[in-house]
């Protein structure tokens, strides 16, 4: 089930990554970004700063700016900028409700 955010807030989305063949025990140095898209593949955000801590990655949706983010169904990217891979994490989807 995804997570819902109220519209309106200021939220951190938290994922959590593993790196399956334990070459990374931190994210430190990788500068993490993020995409969010909606339904119809229109980008709310684009190369948005993450932060981490050890494997944990925090994005800020702020549902308040960047335009109207109508209810409905987002779908988030996270990627890194310097690292000895350079992988495309995701979807990691989640709900604005207007309720």
């Amino acid at each position: 089930m995804p997570v819902t955010l109220p519209q309106g807030t200021k939220e951190h989305l938290i994922v959590d990554v593993a790196d399956l063949l334990t070459n990374l025990v931190t994210l430190d140095g990788t500068t993490p970004k993020f995409d969010v898209k909606d339904d119809a593949d229109v980008m709310k955000y684009t190369q948005q700063a993450a932060t981490s801590v050890v494997m944990r990655m925090f994005c800020l949706i702020d549902t308040m700016s960047g335009g109207a983010w109508t209810a409905g169904t987002y779908r988030l990217y996270i990627y890194f900028t310097t690292a000895p891979e350079l992988p495309k994490l995701g979807p990691f989807t989640f709900v604005v409700d207007d309720s």
